[in-house]
């Protein structure tokens, strides 16, 4: 219905923050709500916020509001989600709204349960809620949000859309577009892929600190490679090991453990050679596995079979060569 519409739709963006991870109420709705307003060219969208949603409007000029008076209408949660309710209700009578919300696994109670609300009652308005989360970082935290998604998608309410990995020809494609006319050799975007493992934000950082390190410069109007390939495997960017680190910092001791010991063997390993380095059952290690799979993407699951023995072999990868 949002692409039907001939009326430009109202896009509200917000954003939640690592450093106010649910210290402050409401953050990415009260972000959004303001986005939103800085193109309100009309004025229509301030007109209902005040008309239908005081409280809201009180709350988004609270520098000039008392703290009484914030704090009063933090407590009435009740009547913040009637009222909006009542302005989405209102706003998409008028044209179509997509609000987005970015890095929801940072977001505050209360917000996740404003979307509970809103969640229950999409059918009462043209309404698109767009959020992106980590799925690790929720499972870690066990995050509100994770009920609530579960109850939501139950109800035909929410679907779940993963982000795809790049294959090498992707990332071929995203380095020929960002670099055009370039003469970097034809192992340069299969070197950034395996370095990568197509994660499209390490590719992106990946790229622009070859570019910040003189790697990769332009000359005589192309951009080529001035110094050796081998620096993307002995160092990383800033931007990459902070994420990696922060990743690997949730992990318990023991997965940790596991991965070390898996990183023995290189990016390719079995679970029968881990348990064995870590004297553990391999039962035991393949259970852990599944978990590095399918909630962290530490590592995927490659393939199955039988050692000479006769025994049961299953192997892995790290989705990365950056986590080695």
């Amino acid at each position: 219905e949002l692409a039907r519409s001939d009326a430009a739709p109202i896009v509200a963006r917000g954003r939640c923050t690592e450093r106010l991870a649910g210290a402050e109420a409401y953050l990415p709705i009260l972000d959004a709500l303001e986005t939103a307003l800085e193109h309100d060219a009309t004025g229509t969208l301030r007109t209902l916020l005040v008309r239908v949603a005081p409280s809201w409007a009180l709350l988004l000029g609270r520098d000039a509001a008392s703290a009484a008076e914030t704090a009063g209408v933090l407590a009435s949660q009740e009547r913040l989600k009637r009222e909006m309710v009542a302005l989405l209700e209102a706003a998409s009578r008028r044209a179509p709204v997509a609000l987005f919300l970015d890095h929801l696994h940072w977001a505050d109670a209360s917000t996740v349960d404003l979307l509970a609300y809103l969640g229950a009652r999409l059918d009462r308005m043209r309404l698109l809620v767009l959020a992106t989360c980590r799925e690790a970082e929720l499972q870690a935290a066990q995050h509100p949000f994770l009920a609530v998604r579960r109850e939501l998608a139950a109800h035909g309410r929410a679907r779940e859309v993963g982000v795809a990995h790049l294959g090498e020809d992707d990332v071929a494609d995203y380095v020929a577009r960002t670099y055009p006319g370039n003469a970097f050799p034809a192992c340069f975007a299969r070197a950034v892929h395996a370095r990568t493992g197509g994660n499209p934000l390490f590719v992106a950082d990946v790229l622009r600190w070859l570019g910040a390190r003189g790697i990769i410069a332009e000359e005589g109007g192309r951009w080529t490679l001035v110094r050796e390939l081998a620096a993307i495997d002995r160092e990383l960017p800033d931007s990459a090991r902070s994420m990696i680190e922060r990743r690997l910092a949730l992990l318990d001791d023991g997965e940790r453990r596991l991965l070390a010991a898996a990183a023995v063997q290189g990016a390719t390993f079995d679970a029968a050679t881990v348990a064995a380095i870590l004297g553990a059952d391999v039962a035991d290690v393949e259970e852990q596995l599944m978990v590095l799979d399918k909630v962290w993407a530490f590592v995927r699951r490659t393939d199955e079979g039988r050692y000479p023995d006769g025994s049961h072999a299953v192997r892995y990868r790290f989705v990365h060569a950056l986590y080695l």
